[in-house]
């Protein structure tokens, strides 16, 4: 984000953003979806869970669940930024240090100026 954005403040916006923010809703969600879906089998079954153990299960699979996928973020984020860094650094850093000037051609030749003749 710092190479791609105009300022640091943008560069920094961009990153909590697409690091933290849009990956916290949508881990949210997926906790919150895969909690019922794992615990629904044993509350159907009805067999030998008692309400206290569920309960239990209930407040602990949810934060389980949380910090697996947080942790498989940050893996695949620390992955993929190394990735970078390794292919593409010093390509797109390297015009932001030394920006690359146009040469201009040289200059044309002045054509000769005809000799001037003088009246008669």
């Amino acid at each position: 984000m710092g190479l791609n954005s105009k300022s640091t403040n943008l560069a920094t916006l961009k990153t909590i953003l697409c690091v933290q923010i849009i990956p916290w809703f949508a881990l949210t969600f997926a906790s919150m979806l895969a909690v019922p879906l794992l615990l629904l089998p044993v509350m159907l079954k009805g067999g030998g869970a008692a309400p206290a153990q569920m309960m239990f299960w209930y407040m602990l699979l949810p934060s389980a669940i949380m910090t697996a996928l947080c942790l498989a973020k940050d893996g695949a984020f620390w992955l993929w930024a190394r990735r970078k860094l390794y292919s593409e650094f010093r390509e797109r850093a390297a015009p932001a240090v030394i920006p690359v000037r146009p040469t201009l051609p040289p200059p044309l030749p002045r054509p000769a100026v005809p000799p001037v003749i003088a009246p008669t």
